[in-house]
């Protein structure tokens, strides 16, 4: 995953958000700085004004532990424990101790409880996750009384795992050796081995390597995850010491978010278990990092199964490392509002590598979890041999940047975006998690509580900043001219995958052979031991605090109002309790289209937006996207009524009162008249069409076999896979290789499909979801 940026939401501070004065009124009941409640002394407490909160950072006077209340009156409540768990080699401690630690513990010694817990209490989120620089427990729920009861089981879980007392649950996590019987071939499993075995692809595996280039020596450049070839160097007395190392409470930050009656009873729990601790201070070993003081320049092979396509398939990163800026957190901020602007879609850094590098897909952001600070650019489905153009295109356009400063309408448009971003952020069905999860990701990295609340204050200084040239003053201060930079392309490597299989076949067949018979039995034992069949209806019954019985209901009711208007337009407008804003969804009937265009319809979906229209450039469109269609979605729908399926072309986005009537229209024009006859444009787009949907069916081909396992009996599935699986793709390639011999043939396919659109606008259903006020605006 790449965790670059600092927002895992992007969101904004402004006037649009809650009120501080109803964050006053949701804390009349809380404690005042310098309290101290249940062993924890409040420290400092800010207004959170974008979730209606204040933010109050306590700190446990024993152990240093900290806790983050964001107290507000979101009755989706949630509790986390996070610990700093930067990994210590490739063999992924930090990823198998978060399994293992679900596993059971002194109080609820079941390895199926907590799964058992996931689905049989009244809980709306349980999960664990492990990132680069922590690992942390949320846990989620509309009762106060069950969250405390969860809270009590992931806390017993964190600190008194059975791990430390079964071997058995590090083997089955982590590795093993897997035999059937005697006369049977020796494998290897185990929950973690086998999911990075699926995880560790060529991406993945890319900014590994990057990492390591730009930042040798450090935590970054080992796979927190656990590497496969490594994973079985881990044993379970390492395991064990890095449980005693790093799950400690001086070690750990406890977050609450949400309304509470009693937010004591957390803080009791918490302090009854770390005042079984003495204080202890961490800190992250850096001895080992040597920073880079000239460019360098890698090239590694991937491992891929033979007869992989090597087209556009490899990873390129440009690493500008940045030493100094870690020390002075505005220049940071403000390297990530200019990096928030040069991923903008709209940008000239993204559009100019759109141009020369047609096929490949671009990220840019900030590294902050690297012992320095460093600026990430990335290019996806591309060629080794681009990476030279790459580079220059990247700092080619910084410097156009930095000399010109970004235009007012991009900037425009990218403050409009973040200004529905934050009035939509409550919207979200887990916004507390995703709060949380942010909050506590900064503060791992910075030892900061509250550096995710700075981080959302400085989105609002985008403009200003822009204006007074510090966006482009930053380009030149840390990102041009720079020798601290690293160059690392990763490509395939077909018929490799199969080469490193054989070894380990043949090292395994060399393990067994040297094993003495009772060593094989223990193996073989294990293997076929049944699974847990612990009894867990006494402990399951002590974490419900909701039954079925006592559940409360709560009904909502929406005001919706349907018309069918003399221009043959059904309208559907429905009222939400977002004042300002509304969604728009526009749905066109495709049941006429012959199954020949159903390839160029999707063609057609896929292209809007990034073609010519007679009115504006795709270029000039990108900026207008970005600041009338937030959170944009045009493509194929398939809804069922009454048991049959409707095939539909939706057009739907987010927009502000102000801003629907312009939505309109550019959806018109971009439905209507989007031009197509540029076919070295087209030709650039299939192309970069059929490199995402290669990645995506390697990264996830359960996705396309699902569907067509599914359209054996569901013709809607069935419909769904041809229009959007491998049939497509293919289609992509025969049109990819039309286009160069009767580019005609293509043209006339996509603009049968809009003219069967535009001949069918009669007769469509508009849907619309805001204030109702809002909708006099002309379709």
């Amino acid at each position: 995953m790449k965790k670059m940026l600092p927002f895992l939401l992007g969101i904004w501070l402004l006037a649009a958000a809650v009120s501080p004065a109803a964050a006053a009124e949701s804390s009349a009941a809380l404690p005042e700085t310098g309290d101290v409640v249940e062993g924890f002394e409040v420290m400092e407490i800010r207004d959170f004004p974008l979730m209606g909160a204040q933010a109050i950072h306590l700190e446990h006077q024993k152990t240093g532990a900290k806790m983050v209340y964001i107290a507000n009156e979101d009755t989706n409540r949630v509790f986390m424990l996070a610990f700093n768990t930067r990994p210590i080699d490739n063999t992924g401690l930090p990823h198998v101790f978060e399994h293992a630690t679900i596993n059971g513990s002194d109080k609820y010694p079941s390895t199926t409880l907590w799964f058992s817990a996931t689905y049989q209490t009244y809980n709306t989120f349980m999960n664990a996750f492990t990132t680069d620089a922590m690992t942390a427990y949320p846990v989620a729920s509309l009762s106060e009384a069950q969250l405390l009861k969860l809270a009590d089981l992931y806390t017993d879980d964190c600190f008194h795992p059975l791990l430390m007392k079964d071997e058995s649950l590090f083997r089955r996590e982590a590795w093993r050796y897997r035999l059937e019987d005697m006369e049977g071939e020796l494998t290897m499993e185990g929950t973690v081995y086998s999911e990075m075995l699926g995880a560790l692809d060529l991406e993945r595996q890319a900014m590994l390597n990057a990492n390591r280039a730009a930042f040798p020596g450090s935590s970054l450049g080992y796979e927190y995850g656990g590497d496969p070839d490594f994973i079985p160097d881990m044993t379970w007395e390492a395991l064990k010491n890095y449980h005693d190392t790093y799950y400690h409470p001086s070690n750990c930050t406890a977050y609450l978010y949400g309304q509470f009656e009693d937010y004591t009873a957390f803080l009791a729990l918490l302090n009854a278990e770390f005042s079984r601790f003495e204080k202890q201070e961490f800190s992250e070993d850096t001895s080992a990092y040597t920073p880079i003081t000239e460019p360098v320049v890698e090239s590694y092979g991937f491992p891929m199964e033979a007869g992989s396509s090597t087209d556009n398939a490899s990873e390129i990163w440009y690493y500008v490392v940045c030493p100094g800026m870690r020390d002075n957190p505005e220049e940071e901020e403000i390297m990530d509002q200019l990096c928030n602007m040069l991923g903008a879609a709209a940008s000239p850094l993204m559009q100019n590598l759109d141009k020369v590098l047609p096929y490949g897909s671009f990220s840019v952001g900030r590294e902050m979890a690297a012992p320095d600070d460093a600026v990430g650019f990335n290019a996806s489905n591309v060629n080794p041999e681009d990476a030279e153009l790459f580079v220059e295109t990247v700092n080619s356009s910084l410097r156009e940047i930095a000399e010109n400063g970004f235009s007012q309408d991009l900037v425009d448009a990218e403050m409009a975006s973040l200004f529905l971003s934050t009035a939509l952020v409550g919207e979200s069905a887990q916004a507390g998690i995703n709060i949380v999860e942010s909050i506590s990701y900064l503060n791992a990295l910075t030892g900061n509580p509250f550096r995710y609340l700075e981080s959302v204050e400085a989105l609002e200084k985008i403009d200003e900043w822009n204006q007074q040239g510090l966006l482009a003053g930053a380009i030149t201060d840390w990102l041009l001219d720079k020798e601290t930079t690293a160059l690392v392309t990763t490509y395939p490597e077909p018929g490799k995958q199969e080469e490193k299989q054989e070894a380990l076949k043949a090292k395994l067949a060399e393990i067994k052979a040297g094993m003495s018979e009772e060593e094989l039995q223990a193996i073989i034992d294990f293997t076929n031991a049944p699974a847990d069949d612990t009894d867990n209806t006494e402990m399951l019954a002590s974490l419900k605090a909701v039954t079925v019985q006592s559940l409360p209901e709560e009904i909502r009711e929406y005001a919706v109002t349907e018309e069918d208007g003399e221009d043959g337009v059904r309208r559907i407008d429905v009222e939400a309790n977002v004042d300002g804003i509304g969604q728009v969804a526009l749905t066109f009937d495709a049941s006429g289209l012959p199954q020949e265009l159903l390839h160029y319809f999707s063609l057609y979906t896929n292209l809007l937006g990034d073609m010519d229209t007679s009115a504006h450039s795709w270029e000039e469109l990108q900026v207008l996207i970005s600041r009338y269609l937030y959170s944009a979605d045009i493509r194929l729908a398939i809804p069922k009524v009454e048991k049959k399926f409707i095939p539909m072309m939706r057009a739907a986005w987010i927009a502000a009162d102000a801003d629907l009537e312009a939505g309109y229209n550019l959806v018109s024009e971009l439905l209507f008249d989007t031009d197509f006859s540029d076919t070295a444009r087209l030709s650039d787009r299939i192309s970069s069409m059929k490199s995402a949907m290669r990645t995506s069916f390697n990264s996830t081909p359960y996705n396309v076999s699902i569907y067509r396992a599914m359209g054996v009996s569901d013709p809607a599935a069935r419909y769904w896979a041809y229009c959007n699986g491998v049939e497509y793709y293919a289609f992509l390639e025969q049109t990819e290789a039309l286009l160069a011999s009767e580019p005609e043939t293509v043209l006339a396919g996509l603009q049968a499909v809009q003219e069967y659109f535009r001949s069918h606008v009669q007769g469509f259903t508009a849907g619309f979801c805001g204030n109702p006020e809002s909708i006099a605006v002309n379709r």
